[in-house]
């Protein structure tokens, strides 16, 4: 794959995530957000199964039921209920500034305590990120 698709596939991507972001904010005033991630659950679980099923893989590998995958399928749970829920109280807007600070909050974290080596342009970067998204 050249750049040049990769490049397309985020664009695509980003925009689905913005579509469903705006249905979820839409929907959040009709129905409770716990409802709304049971809906997608078992929307993206019935593309995950047709996907698997028509590569033949295994629905359900034991590799998937060990400690540390569900420790961060639960994770994920609360994760995507605190983002929908977000989106319910919160201005699209802000809820996505804040969406796009996370990898710089993320990449500040593992340097001042995970002792990862961030040089002089990255913090440049995260310094000029932070500007941007105040």
């Amino acid at each position: 794959m050249n750049n040049l698709n990769g490049i397309l596939f985020v664009i695509v991507s980003m925009a689905a995530f913005t579509l469903e972001d705006m249905f979820i904010k839409r929907l959040s005033g009709e129905m409770p957000v716990g409802q709304i991630l049971i809906l997608l659950g078992i929307g993206s679980g019935a593309v995950f199964a047709a996907v698997a099923l028509y590569r033949g893989d295994k629905l359900f590998a034991p590799a998937a039921w060990r400690g540390v995958v569900l420790l961060r399928t639960v994770a994920e749970g609360l994760a995507a209920m605190a983002f929908a829920t977000a989106l319910s109280l919160v201005d699209i807007s802000t809820v996505a500034a804040v969406f796009q600070a996370l990898p710089l909050v993320i990449t500040m974290g593992a340097a001042l305590f995970l002792g990862e080596q961030v040089g002089w342009r990255r913090w440049s970067a995260i310094c000029v990120g932070f500007v941007g998204v105040c």
